[in-house]
């Protein structure tokens, strides 16, 4: 649903207020038809968990690159997070398990990481989609609390990997022994 409401926000559909009740009404009529799809068919939610994940994924790989360079375009969100989104889906259709597995721990993380940077907020923190949208070509400040938060979401991936996974569990096992 978030997904659907960035699109509609990124076209500037929500800036009137009738923009942001229909587009709200679409983001919950999207919402249902796709949870509606999901209970009927597991295959069908799995694809769009994996979508929904590489759709993040490739929003991510796109705020690294605003960080460390000066491209900021408005459609670069769109490709970089469309592709995420069908890369993941072409990879589950290959290997659904394996990575609906791997996705599960960035998707997790990013979503725990993207809640710090809501709770710790400060001017230059982790930049929203908003921000990123209104920058059109112009110039966004990262801190040093930026790259923090990047080191905390590879940590928190790597965390959610090995609890996912059971090794973890098996490393204190072989420490106790």
């Amino acid at each position: 649903m978030y997904l659907v409401y960035l699109i509609c926000a990124a076209m500037d559909w929500d800036n009137s207020e009738s923009g942001f009740w229909i587009s709200g009404a679409v983001t919950i009529i999207v919402g249902i038809i796709v949870f509606v799809l999901g209970m009927k068919k597991g295959e069908i939610a799995t694809y769009i968990f994996q979508g929904t994940a590489g759709f993040f994924l490739g929003f991510m790989i796109l705020t690294i690159i605003t960080a460390t360079t000066d491209w900021k375009e408005k459609w670069a969100l769109f490709v970089f997070s469309g592709v995420g989104a069908v890369v993941a889906i072409l990879l589950g259709l290959k290997d659904s398990k394996n990575v609906t597995f791997y996705l599960s721990c960035y998707l997790g993380a990013y979503l725990c990481t993207r809640a710090l940077t809501l709770f710790f907020n400060e001017e230059r923190h982790w930049p929203s989609e908003e921000q990123i949208f209104q920058k059109n070509g112009g110039k966004l400040t990262y801190s040093n609390t930026f790259w923090l938060y990047v080191v905390v979401l590879v940590v928190l991936t790597a965390l959610s990997f090995f609890i996912q996974s059971g090794k973890l569990q098996s490393a204190f096992q072989s420490l106790r022994k």
